[in-house]
């Protein structure tokens, strides 16, 4: 027997289950490293589409008077305000919706006691969008459309929403990548397990963290995602009990952006996988390559995506001989490169003097809208060095006065990591886990053989993605 639900069913759902594990729940006294979120500015994504398409984004067009940039951050969560609050001209005005009110209770906590043209609106986001009366210069949606009933709906309502010029930023799973999470959270279901009694998560814990020892690969592909999911109760359950989640392709993202009149610009490649290619931050690959690879398991990450209007080619031409200083550098910003920029084998040699003046010189290029040129340090720094340092966005391409450097920057990177095999070392039928899942159901009286069986070939069949 089949039970459906509707999709107002599904989202209060949604709503209980964040409002119960509302996510990040950092101490509100720890210290956040606003500089890591620097590709969540609308500042970046602004800079990136000016140097990209030549056309001028819309938070640097002529306003009406006492118009200011509105930017919409969907799903915010609790960090984020706080984070792209830092990275924004304190003029911006910052639209901040989520559902869950302890999230944005905790997230104008950490903003206070000024944290200016910020507004905080609990609202799902298809009936904010469908009901506010603001056009937004730059909308931030990552990580929120995969738990969307109807995500095309919202891309459409997006689309509307952002201005001509504006930009989107999203990220969408890699469903292949993630069917050993889909398996897990079956296993839990055919187990009985609940993330609101604490035994039966504390039991999900040590069943994840037991079966990860049978899989390298997937210990590797879990580590990957940051923060990690055992981190918090709160991203365990976002991960593994998740109410609802889309299992749609990269096609099908790709043809409704492309239906909304949308096209990606730029794809942030977050853990070097696709060196192989083009460097995708400047020329981003076309959606049949990336569906290639991850279904060969070549592209095990989510898509990190910037999306502008079809006809932005049509938009006014910058003339950066006469752009202006309009946007001050944060205040304190240039004290600490981003995190990231030491994280790869190529830029981890890098003095921290270097990393920090390549960030006062993307400071500059970015928020003052100057020619920042970095030409006077290449020497100083090997090809596969900046060639990184550029597919991370800590390199834009009108920072590049020289064509032929800029040619060489976008080129494939020569060495490319290969994907790690997986190391057979256990028969999981035979495991200790096995005994361990047997014991579990016989205490919950759900011992049968036919129960075990699918819950064991589920845990073989994620074993062997």
């Amino acid at each position: 027997m089949t039970i459906s639900f509707s999709e107002s069913q599904i989202n209060q759902a949604l709503r209980n289950q964040y409002e119960a594990f509302s996510a990040s729940r950092f101490s509100l006294r720890s210290i956040i490293k606003w500089q890591d979120g620097y590709k969540s500015s609308s500042h970046f994504a602004a800079r990136l589409y000016e140097d990209l398409t030549g056309s001028i984004h819309a938070i640097h067009r002529e306003k009406p008077f006492r118009e200011k940039p509105k930017v919409l951050l969907a799903g915010c969560g609790e960090l984020q305000p706080f984070v792209v609050r830092k990275l924004e001209n304190p003029g911006h005005k910052l639209y901040c919706v989520d559902v869950s009110r302890t999230s944005l209770y905790r997230a104008r906590f950490r903003l206070a006691p000024g944290f200016g043209k910020t507004t905080f609106i609990r609202s799902d986001i298809n009936e904010y969008l469908g009901h506010c009366n603001q056009e937004f210069d730059h909308i931030d949606i990552s990580g929120l459309l995969p738990y969307l009933v109807n995500p095309a709906h919202t891309i459409r309502l997006m689309a509307q929403r952002v201005k001509p010029g504006g930009t989107i930023r999203l990220r969408v799973h890699n469903t292949e990548s993630r069917n050993w999470i889909h398996q897990i959270r079956r296993v839990f279901h055919l187990m009985e397990l609940t993330p609101f009694v604490k035994r039966d998560l504390l039991l999900a814990k040590s069943i994840l963290k037991t079966f990860l020892g049978f899989s390298p690969h997937l210990n590797e592909r879990l580590d990957a995602m940051q923060p990690s999911p055992l981190s918090s109760d709160a991203r365990f359950v976002n991960t593994f009990f998740t109410v609802y989640e889309s299992r749609l392709d990269f096609e099908w993202w790709y043809q409704q952006f492309s239906d909304a009149g949308l096209r990606v610009y730029a794809l942030n490649d977050q853990f070097g996988e696709l060196d192989h290619l083009p460097n995708p931050m400047w020329l981003p690959p076309s959606v049949e390559q990336l569906s290639a690879l991850s279904q060969n398991g070549l592209f095990s990450g989510d898509l990190d995506l910037y999306l502008c209007h079809l006809n932005c080619e049509q938009s006014p031409a910058v003339d950066h001989k006469r752009s202006k200083s309009l946007w001050p550098i944060p205040p304190m910003a240039w004290r600490s490169a981003p995190s990231e920029w030491a994280d790869f084998l190529e830029t981890g040699h890098l003095p921290s003097i270097t990393r920090s003046f390549l960030w006062f010189k993307y400071l500059t290029h970015v928020y003052q809208r100057k020619e920042a040129s970095i030409q006077g340090i290449f020497a100083r720094m090997s090809r596969p060095c900046l060639q990184r340092l550029a597919r991370v966005g800590a390199i834009l391409p009108k920072q590049l006065q020289n064509s032929q450097m800029r040619r060489i920057l976008s080129q494939p990177m020569a060495s490319c990591s290969t994907p790690i095999t997986d190391i057979q070392t256990q028969d999981i039928w035979e495991s200790p886990l096995a005994d361990r899942i047997e014991q579990i159901l016989a205490e919950k009286g759900l011992l049968e053989d036919r129960r075990y069986n699918v819950i064991m070939k589920r845990l073989e069949a994620a074993h062997h993605i």
